[in-house]
């Protein structure tokens, strides 16, 4: 297969997976729509106008089974359309389900092949669904309602606010899977299209599959201006490096400038110039980082259907709430943060949520809630999954870390909780499909702190639990504070950094023998950052205090000076390194020097130990 053809791939099923997903999302507030009563006629004109597109594409390209997956779709909708009786539950998720096997098919296709035999089972439950017919469809979502199912997929979704989901669990049995050579011309014509591989397409096929793409995206005198153009994402990643090296350039030349200004006033011109750079850069580099930025709605949205899959799994109704859909957030913080909240909402339906006759027993409605909650401040966003099931046992936690043979000592309650996301650690009494290995959430940690973030843990026993990640906006370019100890230079990302102060020996107080900040009333731990970081001490007196923030916990750190706030361009270290606890990365200064980053979830979360308390400075008037 040639690399023209192979591009060709890559587009179609760049363009047809985000329809295929869509979809299924459609799908399935379809069926909340009509359990309510309601037609949703455009949602429902755009399932169909969606299937019709990915059809033509599919066969444009070739992959004859997504298309003749997609026209049986379309025949779904078709009897919808007809029919006002197969307006079910039971339909809706027949779509979801094709949907999803849409997907699949078009995952396959990014190889160059695809199995025909996943779309003839999915023909094959379309033929039986629709020659049901709409009083059989009709009369199992009436008996659903009364609280019995005669069909499978039908489920009950009550009246709820927007942005609310309700989803039981839904017994759908296997589908009957057609032979691989049992003919699909029975549901339509173009479903009897063999499964192949075609070669690249020579002038008059292309001819062919322009006038069929034209026909799907509604006929070649509509001719549409379009405002956005299709980008590789990784050479949005390349512009932004450039863009990250010219930050450090500027940064260099302004440092020169200021030298020269000291003796000429050419220097003071240049270093004007150079500061008007530095503008036009920051505006350059926030453009840019706008086209990283997607709606977090675009995560959500795939664990609406994931949670009904556990609901079925679990035979237990769950209601899926989600919020602040709209909040913006890198890609590639988006690309990475499906597993670990996969599997946060896993455990809170294997551990969280009681089964039924448990919830009646204590006054809680059958009907469990999982919630997906997103927020930001500044350049942090904080995603939060909770649910209102159990809550934590704390005495069950520390009996577990102690039968693994941790050292727990007098633990805090919050600490405790805190143990769940150590490896291998889970109370599961045995393993299931949901839970037992002890790998989820050690899994979710340790990617959470590789995007620099920190994960926190609130339970309340017998009201349930909630997961707060705690992440920066992006990952590329960043505000810094820079600061300096023992002659060694750190930075720390500026949404971090919760107060900067002197360091007067009247703030700090000793308990327990260890160094506490005294700021308001409020205590907070301090720690000496040579101690803490490993720099070789100098003998001199440290004059400022850090205060670094990690979600809701905070750390003093006491350092020589402050060398004032920058964009700091983040370079990850080379895996053959190690992973640092305290260190995500480093960044290369305006003078060449390098300068690591700290990470303020390692910092936080850092034991304090019992050491010397540093010798404090009387700091200057100005800090610089």
């Amino acid at each position: 297969m040639d690399q023209t053809f192979l591009a060709l791939i890559q587009d179609f099923v760049d363009e047809t997976a985000p329809l295929a997903e869509a979809v299924a999302d459609a799908a399935l507030e379809l069926g909340k729509r009509w359990a309510q009563g309601e037609h949703a006629p455009q949602l429902f004109q755009r399932v169909r106008s969606d299937l019709h597109t990915l059809k033509g594409n599919s066969a444009m390209m070739g992959f004859s089974p997504i298309q003749a997956a997609a026209h049986a779709l379309e025949d779904v909708c078709g009897a919808i359309k007809d029919e006002p009786g197969f307006r079910s539950l039971d339909t809706a998720q027949l779509l979801v389900d094709g949907a999803e096997a849409l997907m699949a098919m078009i995952s396959a296709a990014a190889k160059g092949d695809v199995d025909g035999r996943l779309a003839e089972s999915l023909m094959a439950r379309v033929r039986e669904h629709l020659a049901a017919g709409p009083a059989v469809v009709a009369a199992g979502a009436a008996s659903s309602a009364g609280g019995t199912s005669s069909l499978s997929g039908v489920m009950t979704l009550p009246a709820t606010p927007s942005g609310v989901m309700s989803l039981p669990p839904m017994p759908v049995p296997a589908a009957p899977v057609a032979p691989a050579s049992s003919p699909a011309a029975a549901l339509s014509p173009v479903a009897s299209a063999p499964a192949a591989t075609v070669p690249p397409p020579g002038p008059a096929v292309a001819s062919a599959a322009s006038a069929a793409l034209d026909e799907a995206r509604g006929g070649a005198d509509a001719v549409v201006a379009s405002d956005s153009i299709r980008v590789d994402f990784h050479r949005l990643d390349e512009m932004l490096e450039l863009v990250g090296e010219a930050v450090i350039t500027q940064g260099a030349l302004l440092q020169d400038a200021r030298d020269l200004g000291q003796a000429s006033d050419l220097g003071a011109r240049l270093e004007g110039h150079v500061v008007e750079l530095g503008k036009s850069l920051r505006e350059l580099k926030e453009t840019l980082m706008k086209t990283r930025l997607l709606p977090v709605s675009l995560l959500f949205a795939r664990f609406a259907r994931y949670v009904q899959k556990l609901a079925h799994e679990r035979g237990q109704p769950i209601r899926f709430v989600t919020s602040g859909g709209e909040t913006p957030i890198d890609k590639t913080i988006i690309d990475r943060l499906s597993e670990p909240l996969m599997h946060i909402v896993r455990n809170a339906v294997a551990h969280g949520i009681e089964p039924p006759d448990e919830r009646s027993a204590v006054g809680k409605p059958i009907e469990a809630t999982i919630s997906l909650l997103a927020d930001y401040a500044g350049e942090r966003v904080t995603i939060s999954v909770a649910d209102d099931g159990r809550g934590i046992d704390v005495q069950a936690v520390l009996a577990k870390a102690r039968a693994l043979g941790m050292e727990v000592g007098a633990l805090s309650d919050e600490d405790a909780r805190r143990l769940i996301v150590s490896p291998g650690f889970s109370t599961a009494k045995e393993v299931t499909q949901l839970s037992g290995r002890g790998v989820g959430l050690d899994a979710v940690a340790k990617v959470v702190q590789h995007l620099g973030g920190s994960v926190d843990v609130d339970s309340v026993t017998g009201r349930g639990t909630m997961f707060a990640l705690d992440l920066p906006l992006t990952l590329a370019v960043v505000q810094g504070l820079v600061f300096e100890v023992d002659g060694e230079r750190f930075a720390v990302a500026m949404t971090s950094v919760h107060e900067t102060l002197r360091a007067d020996a009247q703030l700090l107080r000793s308990v327990g023998r260890v160094g506490m900040l005294d700021l308001r009333g409020e205590l907070t731990p301090v720690v000496d950052a040579g101690a803490l970081l490993g720099t070789t001490e100098q003998g001199g007196r440290r004059a400022y205090l850090i205060v670094v923030a990690s979600g809701v916990r905070r750390r003093g750190l006491i350092v020589d000076k402050l060398l004032g706030f920058q964009e700091i361009v983040v370079k990850t270290l080379d895996d053959t390194l190690g992973r640092f606890q305290l260190i995500s990365g480093a960044t290369i200064l305006g003078d060449g020097r390098v300068a690591l980053i700290l990470d303020p979830s390692g910092i936080v979360q850092q034991r304090v130990v019992v050491r010397p308390q540093p010798q404090l400075a009387r700091a200057p008037e100005n800090l610089s």
